[in-house]
């Protein structure tokens, strides 16, 4: 756009009804373009033109004839405000116009699969401005659409895809949207038309089963429905199965079709799963009548069939509703607690049999499935979570837990699920925490005597290995029965030590997990004197702790250390020990090695940089870390003692890395000492984490950790963040700094202005050139603004005004970001900013 005089002559035109084309298309373009001069002048006059009352009557000649995409969205969407301000008081005519141009204008375009592909985004609009019409028209004024609908969509697959775009929002306006824009009598219609005319669409042809289904899904699993529409979702289950039986029963096993099977076949399948796994969700108590037994058990079994696929999403769908359905089950056959479904609101099932005995009449009647559920359960039984032993990248020896999040919650669901099932039919399975005390309790000894029996037996060192591991898995998953007979637990926990001198790989490993096992769940019984005891076992254990773990690897010696840490967290009104001076007594090995490292760095700092040196300082501070882990805000009290060298530890290694990378370059991060160096960093940022994590009352109240362990922190760390170059700056400073304001809030809010000008700018800089380097950073920089907004909002006033421009600008940044756990987190952050903003 050349000047304002020419953005005044197109305006001016327009409001005349004289489409000037390319004037507009230029005013489109200036208005979009963030580096033109006219972008404020042009963007004001199309919110003038948006609010000219017949400017719509130009908006099919802009579509038509524009050769800019925006002026194209811009014509849709006055057309659009038109449809949504203006309907009522348009003539029929006019009414009529808009109607068949839309019309005409989505098949032109959606029947040409190169154009469907290519106006995706412009189609999905014009959908959109359809389904407006639709809320005006439909179904009084236009009661053919969906027999039209269904018509056209014979005529071409791509055309077919974008009907069922429509009917996907039409289905959303209808049933998600509609309670704040419609009356209520307008929307019981569109319900009632869209609920009677679906079978028209369900009737397509065989290859758009699969968007059909979608459809039912979109439908089947809406909750929350006034009661008057159950025997509707009972209609409606009932003749899905139905048509379903025409393709295969529930006997059919889908294994075979879904491994061999084209993409549909599959795609139908994992769609099946979804409707029924949902159906089920929303509304089993709609289905538990009389007269939907047969469907409901029929459904079930189909379920069960799609279970059986191999295939882990599909698995993951089916999962959800076995766990909800044995839950309910269970809850209603126990009475403990509110089911899933008011036990009260079932009744009519109950007594399908003539059976009066309430509750568990219910859980016979889904008997033939639940014994299909659990072979099915055991058959798929996802991994617990696995350690590796891994060397490190400085050659030690760790322990590194799988990562795999996703499976591990698979597994603990389904660990709950076969628990619900067990409490059903106890005669199928025996689990932990299934049975009542004494089957347990004779379940274990007849077990623990046969393993020791074969213990006796076996021969060979790797074989009786093997058998030890089985006892100590056994004793570690009962921890019931080892709090109810303290003799026993107390040799379990004595032969523990034993396996912990036992050289056969793995042995050693498994004692010292099991130990932990056990002293988390039993650990009351360590700290209070027992029975025939003159003391607690705590306070032996500690005396011999030095040759307990004499022959312990320090990633072994890390668990147990953790383990006595659990016993230390119990903070009981029985307790008669003196935790403080236990922890002391605990920490004395690794406390007396860090003071004669700190006496040798006192006569000569280079003791400090040596790398043996350096090792034996991150194996005490990875101890420390567990033990501070497990004994919460105990652990205020170790860190008391050794708190102002450990940071002066930080600042020398932040000065020898910063000097080598000033000499040598940013290469000097990979070299060996460098990266030893910065592990004990790293070590330092993690036992900060995880201290201010656990802190809290009595030991460690939030303000006294603010004032007395905040302050030091500040300086050695923050100066070293922000001094170092991009690539040696430690990501957990940010996450020490997002668990300080989370945890202390309001208490810290006089610092957080200092932290972010520390952290903010620099680390700013190096997240926002791409979306793809310095992935640690990047999350914990937002979940660091997360925390400020959340808990110290009042801090960002406090902040330069130049630096809360920037704040705006990383919480859009975050938005368009590629990764989707950022860009949700970037309008989480916006969400909050605007809610706080607005009190």
């Amino acid at each position: 756009m050349a000047a304002q005089n020419e953005i005044e002559a197109v305006v001016l035109n327009l409001l005349k009804g004289e489409l000037d084309i390319n004037g507009l298309d230029n005013l489109v373009a200036a208005a979009y373009d963030p580096v033109s001069p006219h972008r404020a002048e042009a963007n004001k006059a199309l919110m003038g033109l948006q609010e000219s009352p017949e400017l719509w009557q130009l908006a099919d000649g802009i579509i038509e004839k524009s050769q800019n995409p925006q002026a194209r969205f811009f014509g849709l969407q006055i057309l659009d405000d038109a449809i949504k301000s203006r309907w009522k008081i348009l003539p029929p005519e006019q009414k009529d116009g808009i109607k068949n141009y839309v019309v005409g204008k989505i098949i032109a375009m959606s029947s040409d699969e190169a154009i469907m592909n290519g106006e995706k985004v412009f189609i999905g609009k014009l959908n959109l401005t359809l389904v407006e019409i639709l809320k005006q028209e439909w179904p009084h004024n236009w009661p053919s659409f969906i027999s039209d609908l269904v018509g056209s969509s014979k005529s071409s697959e791509v055309l077919c895809e974008n009907n069922m775009q429509i009917l996907k929002l039409l289905s959303e306006e209808v049933f998600d949207f509609s309670r704040d824009q419609m009356v209520t009598e307008k929307v019981k219609r569109m319900k009632e038309s869209l609920n009677g005319e679906f079978a028209q669409i369900f009737e397509l042809l065989d290859q758009f089963r699969n968007d059909a289904l979608d459809c039912l899904t979109e439908i089947g699993t809406l909750q929350d429905l006034d009661p008057q529409y159950d025997p509707l979702f009972r209609q409606l289950f009932t003749g899905f199965l139905q048509r379903l039986g025409e393709v295969f029963s529930p006997e059919t096993d889908l294994r075979s079709p879904f491994k061999y099977g084209t993409e549909d076949i599959c795609l139908f399948i994992q769609k099946l799963a979804l409707f029924l796994s949902g159906f089920f969700k929303a509304h089993l108590k709609a289905l538990e009548v009389p007269e939907s037994q047969d469907a409901l058990i029929a459904g079930m079994f189909y379920l069960v069939r799609v279970s059986e696929v191999q295939d882990t999403e599909i698995f993951r769908i089916c999962l959800e509703a076995w766990h909800m359905l044995a839950e309910d089950l269970y809850k209603s056959d126990h009475g403990s607690g509110a089911s899933y479904y008011d036990a009260s609101s079932t009744s009519r099932i109950l007594n399908l049999n003539g059976n009066s005995a309430g509750n568990s009449s219910r859980k016979f009647v889904y008997s033939p499935v639940l014994t299909g559920v659990r072979q099915v359960m055991i058959a798929n039984m996802a991994k617990p979570e696995e350690v590796l032993i891994v060397e490190d990248e400085n050659g030690d020896i760790v322990r590194e837990t799988t990562k795999d999040t996703d499976v591990i919650a698979q597994y603990k669901t389904m660990r709950d699920t076969l628990v619900y099932l067990t409490h059903l039919n106890c005669e199928d399975t025996d689990i932990s925490g299934a049975m009542s005390e004494d089957e347990e309790k004779r379940f274990l000894v007849t077990v623990i005597k046969d393993l020791l029996g074969l213990c006796e037996a076996t021969r060979g060192k790797d074989n009786k290995a093997v058998v030890a591991s089985n006892i100590m898995y056994v004793v570690g998953q009962y921890p019931r029965f080892l709090r109810a007979h303290w003799k026993f637990l107390k040799t379990v926990v004595n032969k523990l030590f034993e396996f912990m001198h036992e050289s056969h790989p793995g042995v050693q490993d498994m004692a010292c997990d099991t130990f932990l096992k056990v002293s988390t769940k039993c650990k009351r019984k360590f700290v209070t004197v027992q029975s025939d005891e003159t003391r607690p076992f705590i306070m032996e254990l500690i005396e011999s702790l030095p040759s307990i773990i004499s022959d312990l690897e320090p990633h072994q010696v890390q668990a147990f250390y953790e383990a006595v840490g659990c016993m230390l967290n119990d903070k009981g009104p029985s307790l008669t020990i003196n935790r403080q001076e236990l922890q002391a007594k605990l920490m004395e090995m690794p406390n007396r090695t860090w003071r004669v490292i700190m006496d040798q760095a006192q006569n000569n700092v280079e003791n400090l940089v040596d790398p043996a040196t350096i090792k034996e300082i991150v194996k005490i501070l990875k101890t420390n870390n567990r033990v501070c882990r497990s004994v919460g805000g105990l652990f205020t009290y170790q860190l008391q003692t050794f708190f102002l060298d450990m940071l002066n530890v930080y600042r020398v290694y932040s000065e020898r890395i910063s000097a080598a990378v000033a000499q040598q370059g940013a290469i000097a991060t990979q070299m060996s000492l460098v990266r030893t160096m910065r592990s004990a960093k790293k070590e330092v940022l993690r036992l900060l984490i995880v201290f201010i994590d656990k802190s809290g009352p009595p030991e460690a109240e939030p303000i006294a950790v603010a004032k007395g362990f905040i302050p030091p922190v500040l300086d050695p760390i923050l100066g070293d963040y922000q001094r170092n170059i991009a690539g040696a700056r430690d990501p957990e400073v940010l996450t020490l700094f997002s668990t300080v304001v989370e945890k202390l809030k309001g208490n810290v809010v006089d610092e957080v202005p200092r932290v972010m000008e520390a952290i903010f700018e620099c680390t700013l800089e190096m997240i926002s050139k791409n979306f793809e380097d310095f992935p640690e950073h990047r999350i914990r920089f937002f979940e660091f603004l997360k925390a400020v907004n959340q808990h110290c909002f009042s801090a960002l006033f406090n902040i330069p005004p130049e630096h809360q421009k920037l704040v705006v600008h990383a919480i859009v940044w975050a938005m368009k970001h590629t990764e989707r756990n950022i860009s949700d987190t970037g309008l989480e952050i916006l969400h909050d900013l605007l809610m706080n903003v607005g009190k």
